[in-house]
């Protein structure tokens, strides 16, 4: 039987596979996961990368390095600390234009919310007095809606002026702190605004 059986041919050697480096490479290793993280800025809300130590110290540093962190915002948001360390959110010239605008205007927002607390509070009111609270809600509601139309082309016209090429959104931004009273406002009014236009 071995007489008949054929000869199996030698398998051919496979052509080695050469790997070439296409356009568009971006021609460094990726880093890893752990030096990504490392390179970050460190705020509160993100983690930032402790190591050395035991887990509980490394627990308690990474408690501290957030503290600290959120600080040093709410100092700059207080107008206490630079206003380099503004959240982001806060931190671009074209913010600051808008925080100054609101601030050197009355708003007629921040006073239809008495309005609105108003009519909460009679509630259990019945007859012709809860009609006219419902009517003067409505009223102010029309106040707000006035009013935030003209603080947005306000804003815009002054950001234009300024910085013509920016596409920062500043309109939603600059209505929403109108809503509010002035002391409560953060940042405080006068910080980070741009030099020369306090």
């Amino acid at each position: 039987m071995a007489l008949l059986s054929r000869k199996k041919p030698a398998p051919e050697p496979e052509p080695a596979v050469v790997l070439t480096k296409g356009p568009g490479g971006k021609g460094r290793a990726t880093p890893k996961r752990s030096a990504a993280i490392r390179a970050r800025p460190v705020t509160p809300y993100m983690q930032p990368v402790v190591t050395g130590g035991t887990r509980k110290e490394r627990s308690a540093a990474l408690k501290q390095a957030r503290r600290g962190a959120a600080g040093t915002q709410r100092a700059a948001l207080k107008g206490q600390a630079d206003a380099s360390q503004l959240p982001a959110r806060d931190r671009s010239p074209e913010r600051g234009i808008a925080r100054q605008v609101v601030d050197g205007r009355r708003n007629l927002t921040t006073f239809v919310f008495a309005v609105y607390v108003l009519f909460f509070l009679t509630g259990i009111a019945r007859g012709a007095l809860r009609q006219a609270i419902f009517s003067l809600m409505l009223v102010a509601l029309l106040i707000v809606v006035g009013d935030g139309f003209l603080l947005r082309r306000e804003v815009r016209r002054r950001v234009r002026a300024a910085h013509p090429d920016s596409t920062q959104k500043v309109a939603f931004y600059s209505f929403q702190r109108s809503l509010l009273p002035r002391r409560f406002r953060l940042p405080k009014p006068g910080v980070g605004v741009p030099t020369g236009r306090r």
